[in-house]
C-alpha cells in the first residue's frame, strides 16, 4: 500500500501537490490555512506582521478575570474562531475571515485560492450533514465531532503553548529579523507517551520555523 506521504512526495508538480492536499482535507480549508502558515513563517514574532498569537502590550491586555474566561472556553473554540474571526490574528480596522475573499488578510492573487476553500468547506459541511442523516446525529458525532473536538483541543494547546511561554520576546520592524522570529517559540516535551502519539511535533517547533520546508 502507498502512503499519503510517499504519493506527495512523488508528486513533483506545486499544482498537483496542491489539488491532493486539498482532496485529504477532510474541512476543506486547505488554501486558507497554507496561506496563513506560510506568511505566519514569514514573520513569526514580528508585533505587526505576525498572523497568529499576536502578542499584546499592556495597555491591550483585559483584566485577570477577563483572561481567564477566555482561556476556559479557547481550547475548543479557538481554531474555528481564528478562521471565521481571525482571533488572535493582526487587528485590521474591519472584519477580517480567513474564509472571505476580499479580507484584508489576503492579496488579490489569493481570490480563487479563497474560493476554493470556501467550496472546500462548504462540501465538507454539506458531507457531514448527508451523513447525519442517513445515519444518526449521534453516529456522526461518535465518529466526526467528538474526534474533530479533541484534535482542536491539542491543536490550539500545542501552538498556545509553542507561541506565548512569557520569556518569549516579540519583535517591532526595527528591531525584527528571520532568524530572531523564527526563535521566538518553544520546543516542549509532552512525556514519551504523547511525544510518540504527536510524531515529535511538541519537541520540533522550533527547527521547523528555522527550516519550514522539513
Amino acid at each position: 500500500m502507498v502512503s499519503e506521504s510517499s504519493v506527495l512526495l512523488d508528486l513533483q508538480e506545486p499544482q498537483q501537490r496542491s489539488w491532493l492536499e486539498l482532496a485529504l482535507d477532510t474541512l476543506g480549508t486547505y488554501h486558507s490555512e497554507r496561506i496563513w502558515h506560510s506568511n505566519h513563517h514569514k514573520a513569526t514574532g514580528h508585533m505587526t506582521k505576525d498572523w497568529v498569537f499576536v502578542s499584546k502590550i499592556h495597555s491591550q491586555v483585559g483584566l485577570p478575570y477577563k483572561e481567564s474566561a477566555a482561556a476556559a472556553v479557547q481550547e475548543e473554540i479557538s481554531w474555528s474562531a481564528y478562521l471565521i474571526l481571525n482571533d488572535s490574528g493582526q487587528d485590521y480596522d474591519r472584519w477580517a475571515s480567513h474564509l472571505h475573499r476580499y479580507s484584508r488578510i489576503f492579496e488579490p492573487r489569493n481570490f480563487l485560492d479563497i474560493i476554493i476553500s470556501v467550496l472546500g468547506v462548504s462540501a465538507a459541511l454539506g458531507a457531514r450533514i448527508n451523513a447525519s442523516m442517513q445515519l444518526s446525529l449521534l453516529t456522526a458525532t461518535n465518529y466526526y465531532i467528538i474526534p474533530c473536538l479533541s484534535i482542536n483541543f491539542w491543536l490550539v494547546l500545542i501552538a498556545f503553548l509553542q507561541y506565548t511561554d512569557p520569556k518569549l520576546p516579540h519583535y517591532l520592524e526595527g528591531a525584527w529579523k528571520f532568524q530572531r522570529g523564527a526563535l521566538c517559540t518553544v520546543g516542549r516535551s509532552f512525556g514519551k507517551f504523547l511525544d510518540h502519539m504527536f510524531h515529535g511535533v511538541v519537541y520540533t517547533h522550533v527547527a521547523h520555523h528555522l527550516f519550514s520546508q522539513m
